[in-house]
């Protein structure tokens, strides 16, 4: 018998196990038609379910007529807020799956689970998350405990690298922020990318070195199938609101904890980047966004720690991280309040707000 033939033999028997009875699909939508599939699958999602797991269980709740228990165990407002309209959209999305610490992404490729750190000294280094899609090669690092260097800063003394598959590569310099910890140290935060890799990779060694640093940190860490690091995104049908010219709407979404948004901000030529804030930089206290429900209850943007990330070159800080939100609210508002423009000529432009930006229709 050949591979082939074995590998067909094993899927029948697999299949068998778990097939439903005649009829058994429709009576299993049926009940499950008060809740729309796609957030069924998200709640599903956040048990840490992969997806072929989640069509043997729904195959098996469909022979019982009955929702196995790790659907019975997940309310259905657990995960999304009620009334929030969302659509599933029929093909990949390149931002239909947020990993942490990288992003909103297409849902293929490989990715870490989880933040790996190591220590050597006073030095830490820790790796937030590394994506590897067809596009490119995205990676989140921070190291902690250096000293400030010759120039007054720790920027210029951090070097990185990447080693798969025997070679070793060297990411652009990507978007770097440093900040002072709370023991007197700084901790240099970097989001990097490169040309992609192998998308079958299972690890990526990172290693830090520099004038800053006496040695290398190393880290080795693992990766899985996209879908199964990170965390999926729904589309939102919100439409978008314009004032002074510039357009804001918010795209996708995460529901969950936390909540976050991605937010497509346009504005006519000549102006070259915008700011969702009253200045130059990234958002700080005193300037978060707010999500406001219909009861006039309103949730404080989690300003991330590092600062924000950006997916289009000319906007800052278009992702915007909330709170889980209360299962009893719904009709969502985004306010926004200043939006600043660089213009060619290098000066700005700051336009006074609000935005008051739907979610939903």
């Amino acid at each position: 018998m050949s591979a082939e033939e074995r590998l067909a033999s094993q899927l029948r028997e697999e299949l068998e196990r778990i097939r439903p009875a005649p009829g058994a699909w429709a009576s299993l939508r049926s009940r499950l038609q008060d809740e729309p599939s796609m957030a069924l699958w998200h709640r599903v999602w956040e048990h840490g379910l992969s997806r072929r797991q989640f069509l043997g269980g729904a195959a098996t709740a469909a022979a019982a007529l009955v929702p196995p228990p790790w659907i019975l165990g997940a309310p259905a407002a657990s995960s999304r807020p009620a009334d929030l309209p969302v659509f599933a959209p029929p093909t990949p999305d390149e931002h239909d799956l947020y990993l942490p610490g990288i992003g909103f992404r297409q849902p293929r490729g490989m990715a870490s689970r989880q933040s790996v750190s190591t220590s050597s000294g006073d030095l830490t280094l820790t790796v937030n998350g590394i994506a590897v899609m067809g596009r490119g090669t995205w990676l989140d690092l921070e190291v902690g405990g250096l000293e400030r260097g010759p120039d007054g800063t720790a920027s210029g003394g951090v070097d990185v690298r990447l080693r798969a598959d025997g070679v070793t590569r060297t990411p652009s310099p990507g978007v770097t922020r440093a900040r002072r910890d709370e023991s007197g140290g700084i901790t240099f935060r970097r989001v990097l990318r490169m040309g992609p890799l192998r998308p079958d990779l299972t690890e990526i060694e990172v290693i830090v070195s520099g004038e800053l640093i006496a040695g290398e940190l190393h880290a080795v860490v693992p990766l899985l199938p996209a879908g199964e690091a990170g965390l999926p995104a729904v589309r939102l049908a919100g439409e978008a609101v314009t004032v002074g010219g510039v357009s804001i709407r918010v795209t996708n979404a995460v529901l969950g904890d936390p909540t976050v948004l991605l937010l497509r901000v346009v504005t006519p030529p000549p102006h070259q980047f915008i700011w969702l804030r009253g200045g130059i930089g990234g958002r700080v206290r005193g300037e978060e966004l707010v999500l406001r429900d219909a009861q006039g209850r309103e949730y404080l943007e989690e300003l991330p720690l590092g600062g924000g990330f950006s997916h289009d070159p000319a906007v800052f800080d278009d992702v915007v991280h909330f709170p889980r939100l209360p299962t009893d609210a719904s009709d969502f508002r985004l306010v926004v309040p200043t939006v600043t423009l660089a213009r060619p000529t290098g000066d700005t432009l700051v336009i006074e707000g609000p935005w008051i930006v739907p979610l939903g229709l």
